[in-house]
């Protein structure tokens, strides 16, 4: 029964003393579903109700995405094949001047997407409903670069973040992947770290030791948000696509002093003269074990341990 049925019937009874519910107090009532019962649950209140509106937004997420893909085949096929349009030169050139104007090779293809050159040209270019959100207007970029101008740049999504290049960059260093790796490795000293190596492992070491007190895992996608972690890995590990990543940095070179297990939300770091997590925290009990020396030798847990590893094993102070 709704809110204002039931005003109706208790003031046909004689209710004294009743001021009529006002027009928006009733609406706004109703909306929420007072008058329902006391034992009703308005969708979306509750567990339940949480998680089949969660459900039904995910279901209408993949179908706009499903839709949006449709609707840029459609308009792909309408571009000529041996030529381009006057609106696609326009863009073809706005994307060619802001590479060149970059020192890096590489750019995210949201700031590329940000200049205002190249923005204004897409806009001319990409009908509005292919670029009425975010999503679509990436979905909408990223296959125009690859199939209309691929010859000479390729958007590519690396580390689940897309990037703008040369064509020719990507190719080269998709090929020589392996080789730019160890090209990095062979470079750094035998005996002891660079100092960039040392900046980037007193980062990692802080980190974990702050995990520690704090009672966490130290997870090794979060040792890539920590700010001192990011700005050393930053200089140290600079390409976003085919250089080592932090793990094989820590792997290659701190091994013998940090290992990485399989967690169950990613890898986990931890020191190794200490026990891995417990098995209810990882998955199995993988273990890599790096081929590096590591800096230090008895990591215990209590207060010097951060002072005794930031000490090499000859006992000097780095």
């Amino acid at each position: 029964m709704l809110v204002r049925d039931k005003f109706q019937e208790f003031a046909a009874r004689g209710g004294p003393g009743l001021k009529p519910p006002q027009p928006a107090r009733l609406a706004k009532a109703e909306k929420k579903g007072e008058g329902k019962g006391t034992n009703s649950i308005p969708l979306g209140k509750g567990k339940v109700g949480q998680q089949e509106k969660q459900g039904k937004q995910k279901d209408a997420g993949a179908l706009q995405a499903d839709a949006v893909a449709q609707e840029l085949e459609r308009f792909m096929a309408t571009l000529p094949s041996g030529s381009f349009l006057v609106t696609e030169d326009s863009l073809r050139d706005a994307v060619t001047v802001y590479c060149a104007s970059r020192e890096e090779q590489e750019q995210p293809v949201n700031t590329a997407m940000a200049d205002s050159d190249i923005k204004r040209s897409f806009e001319d270019l990409i009908p509005g409903n292919l670029r009425s959100n975010v999503g679509a207007s990436t979905a909408s970029f990223t296959k125009w670069v690859n199939e209309r101008i691929g010859g000479e740049y390729r958007v590519v999504t690396i580390n689940k973040e897309r990037l703008l290049m040369p064509t020719e960059v990507y190719e080269s260093r998709t090929v020589n992947k392996d080789q730019i790796k160890e090209d990095f490795f062979n470079k750094l000293p035998t005996d002891c770290f660079s100092p960039d190596e040392e900046a980037m492992r007193e980062a990692l070491v802080n980190y974990m030791d702050k995990c520690q007190q704090q009672g966490v895992l130290p997870g090794l996608s979060g040792a890539g948000s920590d700010e001192a972690v990011k700005k050393a890995r930053q200089i140290l590990l600079p390409s976003r696509s085919n250089g080592p990543s932090l793990y094989d940095w820590v792997l290659r070179r701190i091994g013998g002093e940090v290992g990485i297990v399989k967690g169950e939300k990613g890898p986990l770091l931890h020191f190794m003269d200490q026990d891995p997590p417990s098995s209810s925290s990882v998955e199995g009990q993988t273990h890599s074990r790096g081929q590096g020396k590591g800096k230090h030798q008895g990591h215990q847990g209590d207060a010097n341990a951060a002072k005794r590893r930031r000490r090499g094993t000859d006992g000097r102070a780095h």
